[in-house]
């Protein structure tokens, strides 16, 4: 099963509104593993010392929460993440309003090389729907009417069906 990360910032959350700890509880209480990191140590260049906590992952995935991390960063946490014997998951759809209808974006599932991503989609005034952006999900924030709980035990049962189905395959050959 994903085990999960979680950057640890030491910053009061009217600041930083996103609650990872609550996150990272809910997680917890739905069977997964979860680990953290200090951020500023990251940020501040001791990538190995921010993440020297970490114990070996022996080839498990290792699905990252926190803060939107610049594309050398992010390579440089999943360089860490790999000498811990961690595969990360990179780049989970929020939709926020009333707007059911997205087959348009559909395909953007198809185009993208990653299990884990959010896009953030728009209504003009003329009422034509358009892509603003794609983040890596790991660093998005669950919506406010969604409880962690609620989610972490949708990825515990998504991951259950996935492993249940590696297992019927591997019988097979």
């Amino acid at each position: 099963m994903i085990e999960w990360l979680y950057c640890y910032l030491p910053t009061p959350e009217a600041v930083h509104p996103i609650n990872w700890r609550e996150e990272a509880e809910a997680a917890e209480e739905c069977d997964f593993v979860c680990h953290s990191f200090d951020m500023e140590r990251f940020l501040d260049g001791d990538v190995e010392g921010a993440l020297e906590h970490l114990p070996n992952g022996g080839g498990r995935t290792l699905g990252y929460r926190g803060w939107l991390l610049k594309e050398d960063e992010y390579r440089s946490l999943e360089d860490e993440v790999a000498s811990h014997g961690y595969s990360l998951l990179t780049g989970y759809n929020d939709l926020e309003g009333r707007e059911e209808h997205f087959s348009q974006f559909a395909h953007l599932g198809e185009r993208i090389a990653s299990d884990f991503f959010v896009a953030d989609v728009a209504r003009t005034q003329s009422s034509k729907l358009v892509l603003i952006e794609i983040n890596d999900g790991g660093t998005a924030g669950l919506p406010p009417a969604l409880h962690p709980i609620e989610f972490y035990s949708t990825v515990a049962e998504a991951e259950e069906g996935r492993t249940e189905d590696d297992e019927s395959l591997s019988e097979l050959d």
